[in-house]
């Protein structure tokens, strides 16, 4: 969150810098939102690498949860993060994307 926030300021201190704090916010969002999917998918699936069930949830999640997840204040995880990273889950290509992943040594 920090870091949306100085890439923000850092943005408008430039001049001709006018509709690029929106992007700027999503794509730091995007970033903080990978991390936090990843997280969470470490700790719902152990049997899976966290980072390759990350990118599979993450690559499924529409902008809106991207944003939602992003933009949190939250450094861990929160029930938000768990519900948002399950009801994509859910979804038939993320459900797909997880199957053919290679299980993890444990």
């Amino acid at each position: 969150m920090i870091r949306l926030i100085a890439m923000t300021a850092l943005c408008g201190a430039l001049s001709g810098c006018v509709a690029a704090p929106a992007l700027v916010i999503y794509e730091g969002a995007k970033t903080e939102s990978r991390a936090h999917t990843a997280r969470v998918m470490a700790k719902l699936r152990t049997d899976l690498d966290a980072n390759a069930a990350g990118d599979c949830v993450f690559n499924n999640m529409e902008r809106r949860e991207i944003l939602k997840m992003g933009t949190s204040d939250v450094t861990g995880i929160s029930q938000a993060h768990l519900d948002t990273v399950r009801a994509v889950i859910a979804r038939p290509a993320t459900a797909a994307c997880l199957a053919n992943l290679p299980a993890t040594a444990a």
